[in-house]
């Protein structure tokens, strides 16, 4: 019997991770609170540091997570997390049941503002 891990989170991380699990023999089930996967790449056309397209990455993370062990559940938040001796209990905001062996949890992140402000010749950063 297969083991199945829940992914919280379809952006680079999540998809990655899943597609990876996939290729290694786990039974995988990404849930993504938006509409579609790829997180921060939607908003992005180059990346730092090689101006690579952004669109090309995300290419890449769907065939990765293209797999048939791979179930994805947009528009789709976690109302109920139990954890059951050794596996886990979720339960969806459309009110699927899920249970699993392990769980990752993948949710991105926030964008910062790293602007530099110069106060009396000393370099400060402004991280507000």
């Amino acid at each position: 019997m297969s083991k199945h891990i829940v992914v919280i989170g379809a952006g680079v991380a999540g998809m990655e991770a899943a597609g990876r699990l996939a290729k290694s023999g786990f039974d995988v089930t990404v849930l993504e609170k938006e509409s579609t996967s790829g997180g921060h790449l939607n908003d992005w056309y180059k990346l730092f540091p090689d101006r690579r397209d952004s669109s090309e990455v995300k290419e890449y993370l769907e065939n990765l997570a293209s797999s048939e062990r791979i179930k994805f559940l947009t528009c789709t938040t976690i109302e109920k997390f139990n954890k059951k001796g050794s596996s886990y209990s979720l339960i969806t905001s459309n009110g699927e049941n899920l249970h699993a062996d392990a769980v990752i949890v993948a949710t991105g992140f926030d964008l910062f503002k790293s602007s530099r402000k110069e106060e009396y010749g000393y370099g400060i950063y402004d991280n507000v």
